[in-house]
């Protein structure tokens, strides 16, 4: 599936099945997962699960992986008190694994490789994000590296504000990939930031290509408070919030029938 593909499919409406977890994945099957590295530690200590984990989301249906980049930032290398020179080993790697889990598993179907931008500080506090500066350069670093590395599109995801959603955005449109965003809800109606979802939807969506804007159904946010493309939200084990994904509609373990948190981290 190529990224024209991936648009033209999105466009018409068509249902893209995405990965799931990463993290809770590794620990439910006892993997460390520390904070702040959270599921960047078993890029160091457990690669070969991390991709056997990719492997099986493709071989349950999913046609985007999301490389295991979630934590894999020099600021969180900072707050480990580890080399700021290792989020690149560590994002290069993850990247890495993602391809060659699709390889091995998706047959002769099409599988493309997201890169994954998180909020930079804790994804359930939206009130520790950097200002929309810092955010913006950060964001725009990392999603400048993962296309280096040779992801196919960018996915900013859990994101619990406007704020930090526009740098995020802004930073992965910046390469020229295509660029998906999800929210993290505290439930079907706003942010964790307590911004509205409608509201959120209405930031984002002007920085989509003209060409995908004018495909798309139109919304009333102020009537609707689920737009057309909220197409899937997916409660997250242990917590109250709700991931909402935007213009992505499945996870792909839902297919499996297994349960726990389909969020992306």
């Amino acid at each position: 599936m190529s990224r024209n593909h991936l648009r033209g499919r999105l466009n018409r409406g068509e249902l893209i099945l995405l990965d799931g977890a990463m993290g809770t994945e590794l620990e439910r099957r006892g993997i460390q997962t520390p904070l702040p590295l959270w599921s960047a530690a078993a890029l160091r200590d457990q690669p070969d699960m991390v991709r056997e984990i990719h492997e099986e989301y493709v071989r349950a249906g999913a046609d985007v992986i999301t490389a295991s980049t979630f934590r894999t930032t020099p600021r969180t290398m900072r707050k480990a008190g580890r080399d700021e020179a290792e989020a690149r080993v560590l994002t290069q790697r993850a990247v890495a694994l993602a391809g060659e889990a699709t390889d091995r598993a998706r047959g002769a179907r099409e599988v493309l490789v997201a890169g994954a931008l998180a909020p930079l500080e804790d994804c359930y506090r939206p009130d520790q994000a950097p200002d929309p500066e810092q955010s913006l350069r950060e964001h725009t670093e990392q999603a400048s590296f993962l296309a280096r590395c040779g992801v196919d599109l960018i996915l900013a995801e859990t994101m619990n504000s406007v704020a930090e959603a526009m740098a995020a955005v802004r930073g992965a449109k910046a390469t020229e990939l295509p660029v998906l965003v999800s929210f993290v809800c505290r439930d079907g109606r706003e942010l964790l930031s307590g911004e509205s979802l409608a509201d959120a939807v209405r930031a984002v969506e002007p920085l989509s290509p003209a060409r995908d804007r004018g495909r798309m159904p139109p919304h009333d946010g102020a009537r609707d408070a689920h737009p057309p493309r909220v197409l899937s939200q997916r409660r997250r084990a242990g917590h109250g919030a709700r991931h909402v994904a935007l213009r992505f509609l499945l996870d792909a373990r839902a297919f499996r029938g297994s349960g726990g948190d389909l969020g992306g981290a």
